[in-house]
């Protein structure tokens, strides 16, 4: 709906119809709050005081890009019983949520009941500068204050009446100009495209092409304008290859949804060139200058012209004018390109001649009053023929010169001669022939030398400076006289040549003025001069020898001294530098006198030897030298490892170990290892072993690589019984043996009563392993007996008084069952078996000897036991039967196979019987010169019991060697 509002404003206006519940149902109908979604919104009582009403934003969609000239918003207001409300505000935002401006108010008072009230928010904001999709408006009302609890029914309301909004939406157009066009082909044609604003908001007009001629470019300096006044440039480029023709190009524009488009119509045309090529000469001598004409007839303008005149050369112009320098036949080439490309050729032949002027001989002499003739032939080199005129300037004053024919066409040959008279002048004549043909001009030159003059010597030397022996090519010459010439040479050390070109060897230093005198044939002559320096320089080292280690480096000072100039550089070089040795100077050249540092750096690899190093300064072929002698040296390092203790037995055993050498290269580093998977890399160390047999092995290496290694053994022992070291742990004796019946037992104890063992030395005669009575061995380890005063033997005993007496009572503990104790200590009274009355009966398993066998006993309380004895299989020391051993103690040093080594057996009464010598058994046997325990080598007794050497001696520590029983040992 198109609108026209006050008068000015034109657009669509959209006329909102907004719910209207409460206004057409009467407020009775808007008691209830409806705040979200709803069209409207109450407060509630009023006794609390004001409260506010309001309406929920709601939208009114526009179109993209419209421009808003006009809004009107009505809103009816009403508060019960006093007719108006305290306070109504509208707002207006758009669908970002972004407020247009304050808010509007419309104050206290407002008069009235129920009255509607219209708000033209137009001229508030620049709505023709706000693009708008959806605008949204909401208003709030607040009822008047003071209200009565009776009052309930006091509240402000609202309702929406329709809202207009009056826009112009978006549109716009194109155009361009001009609309048309024509091009030649390989051209371009361009027009300008603008826009304008019909309605709406300015925005961007996104810019297209299509329609463009084929292989023709269609391009545009921008791809977006302003819709209200823009503008871009259409570029149309057309090729060689677009066909003529009408071709539409459509400029298409898209700006919010709205697409427009206008037209560019261009024309493409095509007209061919004719070539046409001439020349004003076209036969000619070189160099021949040609003006060439080009015309052409069609094509289009603007034309270009390219001429190819056989040569290699080219123009660009029209009408060109080119200089043929040489003969020959050459195709000149006018090509027309049109525009558009099209192009067009036309030739045109050009013939160049060419000859030459020649006298032979070209050079000749003459005495005065002689004559002299040369032939000078005119020869045609290429192309035409064309006739040629001889002559000549230059003849010898005095002379004659003539032709014997001054003309022809190429080719043909005249005779020249020049006839000197005796008034002319000595000298070198310069006759120049000259040929002209068609204007064009030859020239040759004859040179007539009239003689008569004085020898001119010149000499030159290579070289003119050298040091001694120097040997100097002369050259000698002359520049005039009268031929044949003489030549002497005089080189200023007692020496001559009569060669031209003499070789002269100078063999002493100095400075010689050497003369060369030329004589010609009627006895003039000439002498000149030429100095040649001979020089000479020594070559010396300071020190003239040294010596060096492996991996080292020695220097010496190099002098180069000059005896007698030139000053000429020298060049040094070494020959002879060690084996895998670096011989290097600083600087390796230099002019006399100066001094060179010759340093040689050896590797561990560089023998060891005296070397003789020739050294030499050079310049080209002349050396001088001297020898530089260097000794290179290697001392081998020699190692002694030596302990302060070699054997011992400990649980952890501490040994200092020193590592001594000779000889080697320092600095020198050291390594030990002590066979335990540990090291050590100080010269002298201190480690601790558990027990074990280490070689331990202590290394020195010197500073180029040289190393020695000796080895030491070590064993240590673990603690044991009977190793005569008593053990805090566990022991608290150890007499080095396993006899029980000595001041310590073979459990390493000291002796007591009832540890199982008979000690007479603690005063026992028996020790049953216990303290207690009435079992055969009393508490103090003596053995009961009746009599004692005791019961004992295990109950065997009824009574004991201590007498034996027969009349006397029993023990008072026996005195209920019997009167009389007997000797044999029973109740007379006493009937039956008991143990101990040496017969075996009822569960005893023996009585006394009854049931005894072989190797056993019976205990006290007839109980049957084995005996360990010898011929058992198991080595004791000693066994419970107290048999066999060199003593019959039962001491066995074997038992069958238990002790045995190798080559030994055991004999039936436990002792070792050799069979022959065994290597590493602690035994000193026939044919072994030692044994030391064990079949190691590097410890003084090696695998074949042979003695290995003295064990070296060393500082603070006590070494040697000593026998120790059959064996060999450190101590």
């Amino acid at each position: 709906m198109i609108l026209a509002l006050a008068g000015t404003v034109f657009g669509i206006t959209i006329i909102d119809q907004s719910p209207t519940k409460c206004l057409n149902g009467g407020w009775s109908n808007c008691n209830e709050a409806q705040v979200n979604g709803g069209s409207y919104a109450q407060s509630d009582d009023a006794k609390d005081g004001p409260t506010t009403a309001f309406w929920s934003s709601y939208g009114i969609n526009i179109p993209a890009g419209s421009a808003v000239t006009q809004v009107i918003a009505r809103v009816d207001a009403n508060e019960s019983n006093t007719g108006r409300p305290d306070k109504l505000i509208i707002n207006v935002s758009n669908d970002n949520g972004v407020h247009f401006g304050p808010a509007h108010i419309v104050a206290d008072p407002l008069t009235g009941p129920e009255k509607t009230y219209s708000i033209d928010i137009t001229n508030d904001y620049a709505w023709t500068s706000i693009s708008i999709s959806k605008l949204n408006i909401s208003a709030t009302c607040s009822k008047a204050s003071g209200g009565s609890s009776s009052s309930s029914n006091q509240f402000c309301r609202i309702d929406w009446l329709p809202v207009n909004i009056t826009y112009t939406p978006f549109d716009y157009s194109l155009s361009a100009n001009p609309s048309s066009g024509s091009a030649v082909q390989r051209s371009n044609i361009s027009t300008n495209i603008s826009s304008s604003l019909i309605g709406g908001l300015k925005d961007l007009v996104a810019l297209s092409v299509s329609g463009c001629p084929p292989t023709a470019h269609c391009n545009l300096n921008t791809s977006t304008i302003n819709s209200s006044s823009g503008s871009a440039n259409l570029i149309v480029q057309i090729t060689p290859q677009t066909s003529p023709g009408l071709y539409n190009i459509s400029i298409n524009g898209s700006a919010n949804g709205i697409n427009r488009s206008t037209y560019f119509n261009v024309t493409v045309t095509d007209s061919l060139p004719v070539a046409n090529a001439s020349a004003n000469v076209t036969s000619d001598y070189a160099p021949s200058s040609v003006q060439f004409s080009g015309s052409v007839a069609g094509g289009d303008a603007p034309l270009s012209y390219f001429w190819d005149f056989g040569d290699s050369s080219t123009s660009s112009s029209q009408n060109p004018e080119h200089t043929y320098s040489s003969a020959g036949i050459y195709n000149a080439t006018f090509t027309v390109t049109d525009f558009d490309g099209d192009t067009s050729n036309s030739s045109v032949l050009i013939t160049v001649g060419d000859f030459a002027v020649n006298a032979s001989p070209s050079a000749d002499s003459v005495a005065q009053a002689r004559n002299k003739s040369t032939d000078t032939t005119v020869f045609l080199i290429s192309g035409v023929s064309i006739p040629v005129d001889l002559s000549l300037v230059g003849c010898p004053p005095n002379a004659a010169c003539s032709f014997d024919t001054s003309s022809g066409s190429p080719t043909f040959t005249v005779n020249l001669t020049v006839s000197t008279t005796n008034t002319t002048p000595a000298g070198i004549y310069s006759i120049n022939l000259t040929g002209t043909g068609n204007g064009k001009k030859r020239n040759a030159t004859y040179t007539l030398n009239v003689t008569d003059s004085q020898p001119i010597a010149s000499i030159s030397a290579y070289p003119e400076a050298g040091y001694v022996p120097l040997d100097v090519q002369f050259n000698g010459s002359t520049s005039s006289g009268d031929g044949p010439f003489t030549f002497y040479w005089d080189f200023g050390d007692a020496s001559t040549s009569n060669d031209q070109n003499p070789i002269h060897t100078f063999t002493s230093p100095g400075a010689y003025p050497v003369s060369l005198t030329v004589t010609d044939f009627d006895g003039d002559s000439d002498t000149v001069f030429k100095d040649i320096n001979v020089g000479n320089f020594i070559v010396t080292t300071t020190p003239s020898s040294d010596s060096v280690v492996q991996a080292r480096s020695q220097s010496t000072t190099v002098d180069v001294t000059l005896t007698a100039s030139p000053n000429d550089p020298i060049n040094l070089s070494a020959d002879g530098c060690p084996t895998n040795a670096v011989c290097s100077f600083s600087p390796d050249n230099g002019s006399p006198t100066f001094s060179s540092n010759f340093t040689v750096s050896t590797s561990s690899t560089t023998p060891a030897a005296v070397y003789d190093i020739n050294i030499t300064g050079s310049n080209g072929n002349k050396q001088r030298s001297t020898i530089y002698i260097l000794t290179v040296t290697d001392s081998q390092p020699v190692a002694t490892v030596g302990a302060n203790t070699t054997s011992g037995i400990s649980s952890f055993f501490d040994v200092f170990f020193e590592l001594n050498f000779t000889g080697g290269d320092d600095p020198f580093t050291f390594n030990w290892d002590f066979n335990d998977s540990t090291s050590a890399s100080t010269q002298n160390a201190t480690h601790s072993f558990a027990p074990g047999v280490y070689n331990v092995s202590g290394t020195v290496t010197d500073f180029d690589g040289d190393s020695s290694t000796d080895h030491v053994l070590i064993t240590v022992v673990a603690p044991s019984c009977g190793d005569s070291i008593v053990n805090q742990q566990n022991e608290s004796c150890d007499d080095g043996n396993s006899n029980n019946s000595d001041s310590c037992t073979n459990a390493c104890q000291l002796p007591a009563c009832g540890d199982g063992f008979v000690q007479p030395s603690n005063n026992e005669v028996c020790d049953d392993s216990n303290t207690a009575n009435g079992d055969g061995c009393n508490s103090v380890c003596q053995v009961e007996f009746c009599g004692d005063n005791t019961i004992n033997n295990n109950g065997a005993e009824q009574c004991d008084n201590g007498d034996g007496n027969t009349n006397n009572t029993c023990n008072p503990a026996y005195a209920s069952s019997c009167q009389v104790c007997s000797t044999t200590c029973t109740n007379l009274t006493f009937n039956g078996a008991f143990c101990g009355d040496g017969v075996k009966n009822g569960p005893e398993q023996c009585d006394t000897s009854d049931g005894v066998g072989a190797h056993q006993s019976c205990s006290q309380s007839c109980v049957l036991s084995d005996l360990t004895y010898c011929g058992d299989g198991t080595k004791q020391n000693p066994n419970q039967e107290g048999t066999g051993g060199p003593n019959n103690d039962g001491q066995e040093a074997c038992d069958g196979t238990d002790g045995v080594g190798l080559n030994e057996s055991c004999t039936q009464d436990c002792t070792i019987q050799s069979n022959g010598p065994v290597c590493g058994n602690d035994i000193l046997e026939q044919g072994e010169a030692c044994d030391d325990g064990n079949t190691q080598n590097n410890d003084g007794c090696n695998e074949f019991c042979e003695v290995e050497g003295q064990v070296p001696e060393f500082s603070g520590i006590a070494s040697g060697l000593a026998v120790a029983g059959a064996g060999i040992g450190y101590i």
